[in-house]
């Protein structure tokens, strides 16, 4: 435990890790705040935020059909309130207004394609007037701009979204099914039907979604590079101080001492996961709020039905994994380098998994791509899309499922490969 506690002190104090560190928190930091839909830009905008925010939530549920309906007859009824519709005489000077507006761009050229009798049929008042028959287009400035209006707006385009995200998913399913057979499409149909058992439900969930998406994009390479910069000298850095043979030659030096550091570099990895993660979630759930956990996850990644707080924990649990494969590579090639550079770099490459996807959908790239754990830090692990079923070995598996597995025997293998390699290196020398 001594030991052990040592090697956490080592990694959490080198004055490099804590340079690092508060460097990739800052930014961090600055890019959810200032960063494309950060938390400054909802700020600015917070009066029109809140009103989504109210509106989707006081109608939080089941997304139908008959839901539209109903917000559709709402939005009618308020409409043809008279205290919301335009006088006649305001009909007709608004008329009178477009008219001209629409002759001076005529005489201006803005129309150069239109025939004369076209013109003639549009530089009559009573064109414009008949605009007016539409109750919607009928109503005042005010009512428009309304708080009640506004609202039903929003209530009804989360609605409609949810509707299409859900008829985009099933259309994919059935794509899908038609392309396959025997044990995969089996397996196809049956989450097919699950998917069909759950009611979609809509909520507003902005903080959930930015979490999810910018905020992980944000925070995969800075976290990546604090682990990097750590784990690298792990092992590495007793050799440059010529240390390995004395802790190797002490009396737990081959066992305790080795498992100490492996067991450290775990511990370092997991607690700067934590702490970027519980940055980002502060920040984004105390502005945006909890809304919408348990709405559907709208994103067409996987064949499931699944809401945002399970699809946090999935991406959480990728994310750590992914954060743990990186380490566990940065430690072996520490292991077997007499300088932390050739960890530091080769480390860097894994987290480049963005770049590489630019150089096509060639396949062998695009395998490799997928594979490193630049990009499954995001909490995502595959191409994107909706996921491909396989049979293997009578084992019905997603892509997603699949990379999974390789990374985590990636990190086995290489954790076991640090320990082993370290100790048979200092017995060659």
């Amino acid at each position: 435990m001594r030991i052990y506690k040592y090697e956490l002190k080592k990694l959490f104090l080198s004055r490099l890790t804590l340079g690092v560190l508060i460097l990739a928190l800052l930014t961090d930091i600055f890019m959810i705040l200032f960063g494309y839909g950060g938390i400054i830009s909802w700020l600015s905008y917070k009066d029109d935020h809140l009103l989504e925010r109210d509106s989707v939530h006081a109608i939080a549920g089941a997304a139908s059909d008959e839901t539209v309906e109903n917000i559709d007859k709402q939005m009618e009824e308020f409409s043809l309130r008279p205290e919301n519709m335009l006088t006649d005489e305001q009909v007709e000077q608004a008329a009178q207004k477009a008219l001209d507006e629409f002759i001076d761009n005529y005489k201006q050229g803005f129309y150069p394609d239109m025939t004369e009798e076209e013109y003639s049929e549009r530089a009559d008042i009573s064109f414009f007037i008949d605009r007016y028959n539409d109750p919607y287009e009928r109503m005042t400035a005010a009512a428009r701009e309304s708080y009640e209006w506004q609202s039903m707006i929003e209530q009804r385009n989360a609605v409609v979204t949810a509707l299409s995200e859900r008829k985009a998913v099933i259309n994919t399913f059935n794509e899908k099914i038609s392309d396959t057979d025997g044990a995969v499409k089996a397996r196809l149909e049956k989450l097919y039907a699950d998917f069909l058992a759950h009611e979609y439900v809509t909520d507003y969930d902005k903080g959930w979604e930015y979490f999810l998406s910018t905020a992980h994009d944000t925070l995969a390479p800075l976290l990546g590079m604090v682990i990097i910069i750590g784990i690298s000298s792990l092992f590495a850095i007793e050799r440059i101080r010529h240390t390995d043979s004395l802790i190797l030659s002490s009396r737990y030096g081959k066992s305790r001492a080795v498992i100490a550091k492996v067991l450290a570099g775990f511990t370092y990895t997991a607690v700067m996961w934590l702490l970027f993660e519980l940055v980002n979630a502060v920040m984004i759930f105390s502005v945006y709020g909890s809304y919408g956990a348990n709405s559907a996850y709208g994103m067409l990644s996987l064949p499931y039905y699944m809401t945002n707080l399970q699809m946090t924990f999935c991406h959480l649990g990728i994310s750590l994994l992914a954060a743990l494969y990186l380490c566990g590579i940065v430690m072996f090639i520490s292991t077997l380098s007499k300088s932390r550079i050739a960890a530091f770099v080769i480390g860097a490459v894994l987290l480049i998994q963005p770049f590489i996807m630019l150089l096509g959908e060639v396949e062998p790239i695009r395998v490799v791509s997928v594979l490193m754990p630049g990009g499954m830090l995001t909490g995502s692990a595959g191409s994107g899309g909706f996921a491909n079923l396989y049979d293997i070995f009578g084992f019905i598996m997603t892509d997603d499922l699949a990379i999974i597995l390789i990374a985590a025997a990636i990190f086995l293998i290489t954790s076991t490969l640090s320990f082993v390699v370290f100790r048979r290196w200092q017995v060659k020398n």
